[in-house]
């Protein structure tokens, strides 16, 4: 009981972490609007789970994101080899 409890917990973490990710790229698309902003807010209010995800994946956005700038996008990387 107590293993179905955890794979439960797992599974209702998983989805809000995949929530999360989606709730980035929509707002990080240069097409969110006003009302997605307060759609996220809102979802953050929700269950502190949210937050804690968004903020955790913010904060590896942060992180990837100047090593996403410099390397090499597909076309680049075809011409240099």
């Amino acid at each position: 009981m107590n293993q179905s409890m955890t794979n439960t917990e797992r599974s209702r973490q998983d989805a809000i972490d995949e929530q999360a990710e989606s709730w980035l790229i929509r707002l990080r698309s240069g097409t969110a609007s006003p009302e997605d902003a307060a759609a996220f807010r809102h979802w953050c209010d929700l269950d502190p789970r949210h937050r804690e995800a968004a903020q955790m994946l913010g904060r590896l956005w942060g992180r990837l994101a100047p090593a996403l700038r410099e390397a090499p996008g597909p076309r680049r990387a075809a011409a240099a080899a």
